[in-house]
């Protein structure tokens, strides 16, 4: 019976002596089972067995658990590198008690699947483990699946002190009852129509000490394209955002110190030569005030109103600048506010 059987099988007693078997339990045992009777093949197999007392004594074990014909027993059984369920059971057709029947069922592809996954999923969760980015997956029920090292930690700043093992199977809402509103927003986009939102900033912590968060959702998709869950990466920008308010405030002040620059220039420049007339009219009708004529006098007197209303003209507009247009005012590039250009259209 034994002989047609394609896959290792073994015939033995109640002693654990082969009775007969398969030609592939003979190849597994590196057997030669071509030229001689059952019998001296048969001797030759037990012979081979006595090389694995693991095996012999797990046979014999399950062996004794059988009570009558159709019972099963199993244990896993490895031989170097392969890797077999084996069954012992009671033959229908055999004499209770006398004769067991062992089938060797391989494993080793679904084994080294296995472990092939393990290493996998154990080199990812690494990579995950080792990124600043906060990361959690979760399925279409919004429950997180998968969260690394750095999302606890984002976590544990905001007293939330779950573990990675704990979180997992929390809803999202629930883990995160602050982003509620903005994670149902994003289910529906992400979920529902295949969407990837990013470049969110959220905020978390006391007034006092903010922390600023990037956050974006992607779907995850099956093998067969189909949506099963999304993906939530989450960096904290705080420092970043710091850095840019920090440089943006540098050119604001830096903008500043250079309108005014062009500010004391424009008073150089507007003031400071109506000024030059007023003094030099002045001295003059000093100088010429005993032997000048009433219009020499009257013509030095109206150049110094008319300096003296260009300062005032100056003045005033100045103080309606909102926005500032340049111009160059010297060759080396020093430049001076255009207050014609500058004023308001209604002035």
């Amino acid at each position: 019976m034994f002989k047609v059987f394609p896959f290792p099988a073994i015939l033995f007693n109640d002693r654990l002596e082969v009775i007969e078997a398969s030609p592939a339990a003979y190849e597994l045992f590196h057997v030669p089972h071509t030229g001689e009777d059952e019998a001296t093949l048969a001797g030759k197999l037990s012979h081979a067995l006595e090389r694995f007392p693991d095996l012999i004594e797990a046979a014999g074990a399950s062996s004794l658990r059988l009570n009558r014909p159709g019972q099963t027993d199993r244990f896993d059984w490895s031989a170097v590198d392969r890797h077999f369920e084996a069954t012992v059971y009671i033959p229908e057709n055999e004499n209770f008690g006398t004769y067991y029947g062992l089938i060797f069922t391989e494993k080793t592809a679904r084994i080294l699947a296995q472990q092939g996954g393990a290493r996998i999923h154990s080199y990812l969760e690494g990579i995950m483990n080792s990124l600043y980015l906060g990361v959690m997956v979760a399925g279409r029920d919004m429950r997180v699946t998968q969260i690394n090292q750095a999302q606890t930690d984002f976590l544990a700043r905001h007293n939330n002190s779950l573990s990675a093992l704990d979180a997992v199977g929390i809803s999202l809402l629930e883990l995160l009852p602050d982003e509620s509103e903005l994670i149902q927003e994003a289910a529906a986009a992400v979920l529902d129509r295949g969407e990837t939102r990013a470049g969110i900033v959220i905020t978390a912590g006391e007034p006092s000490d903010l922390v600023y968060y990037s956050i974006g959702f992607s779907p995850i998709r099956d093998e067969k394209g189909e949506i099963n869950g999304l993906i939530r990466i989450c960096e904290d920008i705080t420092e970043k955002k710091r850095v840019e308010d920090e440089l943006r405030k540098t050119e604001v002040q830096a903008r500043e110190t250079e309108v005014i620059k062009e500010l004391i220039v424009t008073l150089n420049h507007e003031i400071n030569n109506a000024l030059t007339k007023i003094i030099c009219h002045s001295d003059l009708l000093l100088m010429i005030s005993a032997q000048a004529s009433q219009e020499e006098i009257d013509e030095a007197a109206t150049n110094i109103n008319v300096a003296a209303e260009r300062i005032k003209i100056v003045t005033e507009k100045l103080g309606t600048l909102k926005t500032v247009k340049t111009t160059k005012y010297l060759d080396d590039g020093t430049i001076m506010i255009d207050v014609e250009s500058s004023l308001p259209s209604s002035l």
